[in-house]
């Protein structure tokens, strides 16, 4: 099952990064509590349905990869434990590397424990820039964004910061051997712009 190796890459470098992230903090600190961490908080304990996968339907994907069988096989329905993440993977061929995986950072989805460490999406997304030395900064996109190339090193892929709460990853695949790093950028610009507009209507 080619198409399931490459899943965990970026999910597993986020988890480290964070990991790091707490530890360097110091066990003495104890930041004040701020009306904006209380309601972070008040609002990770929402039981509200949310999926990330709903962030991206399968026509729209279907429209930059003609032709394909758009399959979800991981739902953006539960965020990961700790880490929070939701991550969302459309498989588009059984046979060769054609994918869409987006992974959605909210500080909404940290736990609680985090969120008063002051931990947010946004500093995880500084903390995740900060380990990629290749990285090319890419405009138009929310406040900030970069790329971090294709295929599975860690930090590939398109990475967003849409405000200080929420943030996500898009990377694509397209095809078993295509280094095309211009086509892949361009089609994760594209999913971009559709999810930052969905997130607007949030």
């Amino acid at each position: 099952m080619p198409d399931r190796l490459y899943l965990p890459i970026i999910p597993i470098f986020a988890i480290l990064v964070l990991a790091l992230s707490a530890c360097s903090s110091s066990e003495n600190e104890k930041p004040s509590p701020t009306s904006e961490n209380k309601a972070v908080t008040s609002s990770s304990t929402s039981s509200r349905p949310f999926n990330s996968c709903d962030l991206l339907d399968k026509a729209e994907i279907e429209q930059f990869f003609p032709g394909v069988t758009v399959k979800i096989t991981q739902q953006g329905d539960k965020a990961t434990e700790g880490v929070g993440m939701r991550i969302c993977f459309y498989n588009l061929s059984p046979n060769d590397m054609k994918f869409v995986q987006t992974i959605l950072f909210r500080t909404a989805d940290l736990t609680p424990e985090l969120i008063k460490a002051g931990r947010t999406a946004g500093k995880i997304f500084s903390l995740n820039k900060n380990f990629v030395e290749d990285r090319l900064p890419v405009k138009g996109l929310g406040q900030e964004a970069w790329y971090g190339g294709s295929g599975l090193k860690a930090g590939a892929g398109l990475h967003v910061l849409v405000d200080e709460n929420t943030a996500f990853d898009v990377n694509v695949g397209l095809g078993m051997g295509n280094d095309d790093q211009a086509a892949h950028i361009e089609k994760e610009k594209a999913i971009a712009r559709l999810i930052i507009a969905k997130l607007a209507k949030m």
